[in-house]
């Protein structure tokens, strides 16, 4: 077995031979962690668990003053139970990334119940087993391998957090020679790059950002053995469209953000893009609106003929003033590099009768329209950098007239007499 961390949450932890025999093969390799009850997990830290064992009868929590009244366990008592349980395995399900074992010693009852919450399907990291079947120590090891062996996407995700893990060590070990002080140059590179503004809370979204993409170029490849992921073929068209859309996209906020993407209605679209350190210098800055439409499967040809749009090698072959990114909405989109607008966002005509914004466009998918879109308009991208990082104020400028900043003889000139 792996040598990791395991939460066993049972109520027969010290009571019943099944899951104290249980627990004591997993201690000859790994930590254990116990709970005999769900509401103790709240005081947990599951980041450093990679596997969990959950049992399925826990004893209906019954307070006293119930108890003296004669109160007697029932049907109820046992789904109050029960929901407990579900409710936590949904929790794991949403926030972790940690496959969950459940132990029972009623099957068929709490795989019915499990599959009826839809827990168990394909693509979970749920898996259920009666308590018998993992009695021996041979047997709970190859349950445990089972459940990892089977999740080609678990092993990934674990392979991939590794590396990230190990790029985040090199990286701060790396920069704690500076101290606190590159952190706060940083920092002071986007809080200036916002002047006359200067938003605290915008200057710490872009070091954020700015700290995520380091992290992503600092990040070593790892090998893995994709041919271990079972075939995906017969796959349906709008679910390939929808998993290829989810790497090209995240989710929109109320910020307005470089790659935000508008549907006007059942056909046009409008995508910002301009850049984001144009976004954050005011409060409602202009933003440049491209216009695209739905482009439909059959304009598009793997062929010379004269259709604005070319399907050649896994790729879209535009014409000078189109831009096409697949896929948005799950459809084509067609930009029209030419007919776009530049306002405000209060302002926008495009904007005004929306029907909503949907998601955020990323690299370099973004970046793409950007490109080709630059000869249609110029402007400034580089952010600002903080005046005492270049020595230029000691510069004795010769000119007659001079638009810098910094030039003495331009401040001397603006002085009053």
């Amino acid at each position: 077995m792996r040598k990791t961390n395991v939460l066993v949450v049972d109520d027969g932890i010290g009571q019943e031979d099944e899951i104290n025999n249980i627990i004591s093969f997993l201690e000859k390799n790994k930590f254990c962690i116990k709970c005999k009850s769900i509401e103790e997990t709240k005081f947990l830290d599951f980041n450093s668990l990679s596997f969990i064992i959950l049992d399925w009868e826990f004893s209906p929590f019954i307070e006293e003053e119930n108890i003296s009244s004669g109160v007697i366990i029932g049907s109820q008592f046992k789904k109050i139970a029960e929901d407990k349980v579900l409710n936590f395995i949904k929790e794991i399900r949403e926030t972790r990334f940690v496959p969950l074992l459940i132990v029972t010693n009623n099957l068929p009852e709490a795989k019915n119940a499990i599959e009826s919450a839809g827990f168990l399907d394909e693509n979970s990291l749920v898996d259920i087993t009666s308590k018998e079947s993992i009695a021996t120590e041979e047997s709970l090891e190859c349950k445990i391998s089972k459940v990892f062996g089977n999740k080609p996407a678990l092993n990934f995700y674990k392979q991939w957090a590794e590396s990230v893990d190990g790029a985040l060590l090199s990286l701060f070990n790396d920069l704690k020679k500076y101290g606190y002080g590159w952190i706060k140059v940083i920092y002071n590179c986007f809080l200036k790059d916002q002047e006359p503004l200067t938003n605290p809370k915008v200057a710490t979204h872009e070091v954020e950002n700015f700290l995520n993409e380091w992290l992503k170029n600092s990040t070593s490849v790892f090998d893995f053995d994709f041919e271990s992921i079972p075939s995906v073929d017969g796959i349906e068209r709008s679910t390939m469209r929808d998993i290829i859309e989810r790497t090209m996209t995240i989710s929109a906020t109320e910020k307005s953000m470089c790659g935000d993407i508008y549907k006007i209605d059942d056909k046009n679209y409008v995508i910002n893009i301009s850049p984001q350190c144009d976004l954050e210098r005011e409060g409602d800055p202009k933003v440049i609106l491209l216009k695209g439409d739905e482009l439909k499967d059959n304009k598009i040809k793997p062929c010379l003929e004269d259709y604005p749009v070319i399907w050649r090698n896994g790729g879209f072959i535009d014409s000078a003033p189109n831009c096409t990114i697949a896929f948005i909405n799950n459809r084509i989109i067609k930009f029209d590099l030419k007919n776009f607008e530049y306002a405000k966002i209060s302002e926008s005509e495009s904007l005004k009768n929306m029907e909503c914004k949907l998601k955020r466009l990323l690299p370099p998918h973004i970046t793409k329209l950007q490109r080709r879109f630059s000869q249609y308009i110029t402007r400034d991208s580089l952010m600002r950098l903080p005046d005492n990082a270049v020595g230029y104020k000691n510069f004795n400028c010769k000119a007659k007239t001079c638009g810098g900043d910094g030039c003495i003889v331009k401040k001397a000139n603006e002085e009053p007499q």
